[in-house]
């Protein structure tokens, strides 16, 4: 039988002899410590013994602290990632293939994410982000495992990965065919087959990483096996290219902290900030001291559209002198139409420029597209995704087209140069049609900031139960999607002493919300759901209502959607004129809403939609939450609505979840680790999208779906509110 191997751009063929470690798990320990030892998980508490899924604990050579991996790093002229796997969960899944019924087990790992390829094993994976400045050469040595020996288990017919499941209402319950790869389950071949891959390059502005993907469980299909490695040492070495001496001035470890942009998490390993650790990783190379200094442009960008039908010079200049007096001194406007490419003239603006005295730094960090597509437009996209991921052989492609701002403020684009690409500056677009709609949303951002609304404190949760998919057990009382479970996972996870949370929950069969049905909910991983407050479509829909008139909040809602609304529970943009009940909407004073639609399509904004609606309206329903909502009578409801987070197109279902996810550990901590996030209230809005689509790389182990996930999710409003 193959064993599993590793995958690199740089390989050597000499085995890496492992370090011996010091400093230990001990209770109180620090989250960071200096060289040569970096602990970036802590200290976790005993396994979860969870019904309907059985714990396997895997032999290792460190204590046993919990079922999350155990991540270690070491630095000595290089970096040496160490990874221990305590052990996973099982629980079984039946699904209907040509041939008949299979029982498959699921597998699932504490604070991993998951390796999905089409119809192929679905397996737990997890990928660090590991920093390499641009002026270093890396070399990858061959994965090390003779600390522990591989264990076997037997009877581990593994469930196929379900990739092509897609957020449109008007594919719910119809997502085709069950996907399985018949010739690979006949196959002895382990699978994935790479223990360790580093072969993904990363760019974050300046910034070059590899994501080092790590892959612990190997399924052998044709024998019903599975192989489990509980730990794996990955050793990276680095050496100073001669000929870019000078080049290392130009990113960080050596930029002060003002001007280094990289988020601080587990999973993102960056220890150039500290001085003495970047001398011993760099040989003592001996770094001469430079002056830095910002350079000629601004903290905050202002593209705002000026054509003769639509000025919106008036409004993009009230939002500059508050953005001003509100911790953006430095802000600028700019007319599109002095500007001939959007995406060239911000790479030139952040530039590095060398002068005699300093080296000036571009401090930009965030901007704001003020105008529709027709004054300022996005770039059209046409993507073919390959579902089963790094199978090029694979036949399971699909081609989708669509729209997108997600370039126009990085360096360089995936077209250019074939590396993903993570935004590091945060872009948001106001898609306002004429200067009427632009004052109502910049009125909104004042009123946002003016008042202090501390909307991360009131949360509501709006997502749903859904049984059918494609294992041909439609309504059997075990989930087909992940929508509810990732919500209740980040509700858990949440401090709700400080942060109240309520939930809009519905489900597929209303039987099923009803005692004793209850109980015999199923999540897809085999864990009980338990009696959930399950309503119906009218309560649904009435308190949803309620939470936009109360405002003040962040609404999330995770589950189908389309350009007109939610599918369910079903919430259209007619059911926002309820918001009224019967008063003038000019007398309504709604409190903010910062909302969160993971689903698909509600953030269409690149052109009209009327199939259901008046002609008047032509909006999707994030800009209906964004600019208000067009009453019967035709006077505008403002819904006070600053900030959302939407797709533009279709989304894939189980890469929402994990994106939902990287936004919440961001804002507050706690959901993919086990340290606290940033002071609540102080996190903004667009870089908790950034962070997410960062994070989404660590969690989703298929690229391809993740640059498409990535692109498609925008910011509508304004990237700089804090929540």
């Amino acid at each position: 039988m193959k064993k599993p191997t590793t995958k690199s751009k740089n390989k050597r063929k000499n085995t890496f002899s492992r370090r011996q470690f010091i400093g230990s798990c001990a209770a109180g320990a620090s989250l960071i410590q200096l060289a040569p030892i970096l602990s970036l998980t802590g200290c976790t508490p005993g396994p979860e013994e969870i019904p309907g899924k059985k714990y396997i604990p895997l032999k290792n050579t460190y204590d046993r602290k919990g079922a999350a991996p155990i991540i270690k790093t070491s630095f000595n002229r290089g970096i040496t990632i160490d990874v221990t796997f305590p052990g996973y969960y099982e629980s079984s899944r039946k699904a209907k293939i040509k041939d008949g019924e299979k029982t498959f087990k699921y597998i699932t790992m504490d604070q991993t994410g998951r390796h999905m390829q089409s119809g192929r094993p679905e397996l737990p994976y997890l990928g660090l982000l590991v920093h390499i400045p641009n002026f270093l050469e890396y070399d990858v040595q061959e994965t090390d495992i003779s600390l522990s020996p591989v264990q076997q288990f037997q009877n581990m017919d593994i469930y196929p990965s379900q990739v092509n499941m897609w957020d449109n209402m008007r594919n719910e319950g119809n997502y085709g065919d069950f996907e399985y790869n018949p010739t690979l389950y006949d196959s002895s071949d382990p699978y994935p087959g790479t223990l360790v891959d580093t072969e993904e390059v990363i760019r974050y502005g300046y910034s070059r990483f590899i994501l080092v993907k790590f892959r612990p469980l190997h399924a052998n299909p044709g024998n019903q096996s599975l192989s489990a490695y509980s730990q794996i040492i990955q050793r990276i070495n680095f050496t100073i290219k001669p000929e870019m001496e000078d080049e290392y001035y130009y990113e960080t470890p050596f930029l002060p902290n003002e001007f280094n942009i990289i988020p601080i998490h587990e999973r993102i390993i960056d220890p150039w900030n500290d001085p003495q650790l970047a001398r011993r990783i760099l040989h003592g190379y001996t770094v001469e001291k430079k002056n830095y200094e910002p350079n000629d442009v601004p903290d905050l960008l202002i593209i705002y559209g000026d054509n003769k039908k639509t000025d919106l010079t008036v409004p993009a200049g009230v939002l500059a002198d508050h953005k001003i007096s509100n911790g953006y001194p430095n802000t600028w406007i700019r007319p599109i139409s002095g500007i001939a490419d959007l995406s060239e003239f911000i790479r030139a603006k952040r530039s590095f420029k060398t002068t005699d005295d300093a080296i000036k730094v571009s401090r930009l960090r965030d901007i704001i597209i003020l105008g529709e597509v027709d004054q300022i437009p996005s770039k059209d996209y046409e993507r073919t995704l390959n579902l089963g991921g790094e199978d090029e052989s694979s036949e399971e492609e699909i081609v989708k087209n669509y729209q997108s701002d997600y370039y126009a403020a990085t360096l360089e684009d995936f077209d250019q140069s074939g590396d993903l690409i993570i935004p590091d500056i945060n872009v948001g677009r106001i898609p306002a049609r004429n200067a009427e709609e632009a004052k109502l949303i910049v009125n909104n951002i004042i009123d946002y900031e003016d008042n202090n609304h501390e909307v991360y404190k009131n949360l509501t949760f709006i997502s749903y139960f859904q049984d059918t998919g494609k294992d041909g057990n439609p309504c059997d009382g075990i989930a087909s999607t992940d929508y509810l479970q990732t919500m209740e996972e980040i509700r858990s996870k949440l401090d709700q002493d400080s942060i109240t949370i309520d939930t809009i929950y519905t489900i597929q069969d209303p039987s099923f919300g009803e005692s004793p049905l209850c109980e015999s909910l199923e999540y897809r991983d085999g864990a009980p759901v338990g009696c959930l407050d399950f309503l119906d479509p009218d309560q649904c829909k009435t308190k949803i209502i309620d939470s936009l008139r109360a405002g003040a909040n962040i609404i999330v809602h995770r589950d189908h959607g389309w350009m007109d609304g939610w599918s369910r529970p079903n919430f259209k943009i007619p059911d926002t004129w309820s918001l009224s009940s019967g008063s003038e909407p000019s007398d309504l004073n709604l409190k903010p809403s910062i909302v969160f639609n993971i689903n698909c399509l509600s953030g269409h904004f690149m052109g009209e939609y009327s199939e259901i609606m008046p002609k008047k309206i032509n909006d999707c329903f994030s800009e209906v939450l964004l600019k208000g909502t067009i009453m019967p009578s035709g006077s505008r409801l403002n819904l006070n609505c600053p900030a959302l987070i939407a797709a533009v197109t279709e989304s894939p279902s189980f890469h929402n979840d994990w994106l939902l996810k990287g936004i919440f550990e961001r804002i507050y901590g706690g959901i993919l680790s086990n340290i606290p996030g940033e002071a609540p209230g102080s996190t903004k809005v667009g870089d908790a999208l950034n962070f997410g689509r960062m994070l989404l790389l660590t969690c989703m182990d298929n690229q391809g779906m993740n640059m498409y996930e990535n692109e498609i999710y925008h910011l509508l409003g304004d990237p700089t509110l804090r929540i």
